[in-house]
This record gives C-alpha cells, sequence and structure tokens, in this order.
C-alpha cells in the first residue's frame, strides 16, 4: 500500500472483487487535526443511544469539525460503491457503524495510550481506557459488533476494503500494512 497525500493506492486481493475494482479510496480526514483527552469529552458526548442502552456515532458537522474529517466525502464513497442499494434502513446504519468505526480508529491512532493491546478493531481491550470513558466504549464495541453481524463484510460487498479496520486506516490516510 502506498500512502500518498489525498489518497491512499491500494490492489484489491484477487477473487476479493467482483470486477467493479475501487483502486483508490479518498482520504476523509483533513490533515493537523489532533485528539487530545479534552477533545474526547467532546466526542462522548456526541454519542447517540438505542432503545436497547448501546451507543454509536453519527456523522454530524459537530463530529467532522473534532475529528477532522469529511463526513460529506465519505458518505459520498459509500455511496458510489453502491450503499443505497442495500436500503434506506441499512444505509442509514452502516454510515452509524462508520462514523463509530472511525472515532474508534481515530481514538487508537491519537491516544495508543489507552489501546495497549489492540487485536483488531472491534475487538479492543479497553482496560486502560479511563472509567468515564469505558463503559460509553463498550456499549458502542458492543453495537458495532452486533451491527457488523447483522450486515457481515459490507466492506467487501462494496468493494472498499477487506475488513472494517482496513476500510477505516484508508479513510483516514494510515496504512496498516
Amino acid at each position: 500500500m502506498m500512502l500518498t497525500s489525498n489518497h491512499v493506492f491500494f490492489q484489491p486481493s484477487a477473487g476479493s472483487f467482483s470486477g467493479r475494482e475501487i483502486d483508490v479510496v479518498p482520504v476523509v480526514t483533513t490533515r493537523g487535526r489532533v485528539i487530545t483527552e479534552t477533545t474526547v469529552d467532546q466526542i462522548f458526548a456526541l454519542l447517540k443511544h438505542t432503545d436497547q442502552g448501546l451507543s454509536y456515532w453519527e456523522f454530524s458537522p459537530e463530529l467532522d469539525e473534532l475529528l477532522g474529517i469529511s463526513s460529506q466525502q465519505c458518505i459520498q464513497i459509500f455511496n458510489t460503491a453502491g450503499l443505497k442499494s442495500l436500503g434506506a434502513n441499512v444505509a442509514r446504519q452502516l454510515l452509524q457503524l462508520v462514523a463509530t468505526l472511525l472515532v474508534v480508529q481515530l481514538l487508537m491512532l491519537h491516544l495508543p495510550q489507552l489501546f495497549p493491546s489492540c487485536r483488531s478493531l472491534l475487538h479492543l481491550d479497553v482496560a486502560q481506557v479511563p472509567a468515564k470513558w469505558c463503559s460509553a466504549l463498550q456499549q458502542v464495541l458492543t453495537w458495532a459488533k452486533s451491527v457488523d453481524t447483522m450486515h457481515p463484510s459490507v466492506y467487501s460487498r462494496l468493494e472498499l476494503g477487506k475488513s472494517w479496520e482496513d476500510l477505516t486506516t484508508k479513510l483516514i490516510g494510515v496504512s496498516n500494512a
């Protein structure tokens, strides 16, 4: 994988794509934004909550500002890849999942001390996360795992990556190789 200032170029693995290969996943982050522990409080204040007591993030101008991302560009990437063909409710839920996973990925990138032993994006060890965020982060991960289970491998079906981790690192312009 080669990182440039605006795009991450990658070669899809043989056999994992149906023909309409996406060679470039645009980077949706703006340069220079650093997430600090103070910013994290503001990010957690934007959590949405389900009736089941779980939590997730949605794309919004406030989240864009705090994370230094362009949610409109991210939404456009997914729409171009065919997200709307999955239906309005599924598309909404998957965009919430992407927003949530981008938040988690950026927290891992900017505050690695909170995640010293991370197996994968959906299987984080939150033991080092301060108590004020730990419960909420566990709820977020439970919600994200449930959405991923309901809609498995959407990243692959939309031909955007090999995993959620692969896709989110491409979206933020960081090589996970």
